[in-house]
């Protein structure tokens, strides 16, 4: 049974596949576990993934949730949705052999487990030197990642940020937020002023033959925010027809009282430029009106002369 955190985790999962597993248990649908049902699916394993919530990827709505879960099933992967581990079974050799999974009567076989369950800010040592944590329970920081401690600063997984749509608090768990936070917190350790803006949980993992991407808010987010989200959701060409159209589905978020465009999420081909693209007129604080108008790049074997971003943003002004 094996945790998904660090370099260790890594090199123990490396050594238990020497010995060959045929079936393994992956507990959580989240990103890692995602690349992991693909490696060890390759690998010839059965593989089985777990998520206690009624669907898949936390962090898409159920819409886009449902298009990364096909694509797991067309790969062999088995998915159930609404159930958890409540025990497991070990050998003589102490090894893990099988699992007591709720709404399942007989114990389900498992030669090797993954748990991805979530990421917790690691604030131990904050807490022990009486540095303040903010409201996300992760430690709270200045704009230059300053901590409550004069001169001490917090950067990475344990450090709270700012979410540049939502404008609240969160604790963002993700290494390309982490990396800018280094350069800012570093650079003002050397007396260079910085400021760190904020995130907006972008991200991008592949399943099998799918790029799946998020950035901003889903239309659960937006909702929870205080938002009046309107969704549209529009599947079009990545490119053109003749070259192989190469499908991709987009579902786009915005306010119904402001125009302004909130998330975006993507699945298929190209989905990692369709976000970015996004995740640049989130920043800017676009409207939906101002989005729909981008001036994006065009050749047949990179988009369609309407590009899929842009397809979304117009089906999104029929809402508005």
């Amino acid at each position: 049974i094996f945790s998904l955190a660090n370099l260790s985790d890594a090199l123990a999962i490396r050594s238990a596949l020497e010995r060959r597993p045929q079936r393994a248990l992956l507990v959580g649908a989240g990103l890692v576990n995602l690349e992991m049902a693909e490696s060890l699916s390759r690998r010839g394993v059965a593989v089985t993934m777990l998520e206690k919530c009624d669907h898949i990827v936390p962090g898409l709505d159920p819409e886009m949730a449902d298009l990364v879960e096909a694509e797991l099933a067309r790969h062999g992967v088995a998915v159930w949705k609404g159930r958890s581990v409540r025990t497991f079974f070990g050998n003589p050799d102490g090894r893990v052999q099988s699992a007591w999974v709720s709404g399942i009567a007989e114990p389900v076989a498992a030669d090797i487990v993954l748990v991805d369950i979530g990421v917790r800010p690691e604030t131990g040592l904050a807490r022990a030197a009486g540095i303040a944590l903010g409201r996300s329970g992760a430690i709270a920081v200045s704009e230059r990642l300053e901590t409550s401690a004069p001169s001490i600063y917090a950067a990475g997984n344990c450090a709270e940020t700012l979410h540049l749509v939502s404008n609240q608090p969160v604790a963002n768990a993700l290494g390309t937020a982490a990396n800018k936070q280094g350069r800012v917190a570093g650079e003002n350790l050397a007396r260079v002023p910085a400021v760190f803006r904020g995130v907006l949980n972008t991200w991008v993992v592949r399943v099998f033959d799918a790029a799946v991407a998020r950035t901003g808010l889903t239309e659960q987010e937006a909702r929870a925010c205080g938002f009046l989200p309107v969704a549209a959701q529009i599947t079009a060409g990545a490119r053109a027809r003749y070259l192989g159209e190469e499908p991709v589905t987009l579902r786009a978020i915005a306010d119904r009282a402001s125009r302004r465009l909130l998330g975006v999420q993507a699945v298929g081909g190209g989905a990692d430029k369709r976000v970015d693209v996004a995740a640049v007129a989130l920043t800017a604080g676009m409207k939906v009106d101002e989005a729909a108008q981008l001036d994006l790049g065009y050749a047949p074997p990179y988009s369609q002369v309407w590009d899929p971003f842009l397809v979304a943003m117009n089906a999104l002004l029929r809402y508005l």
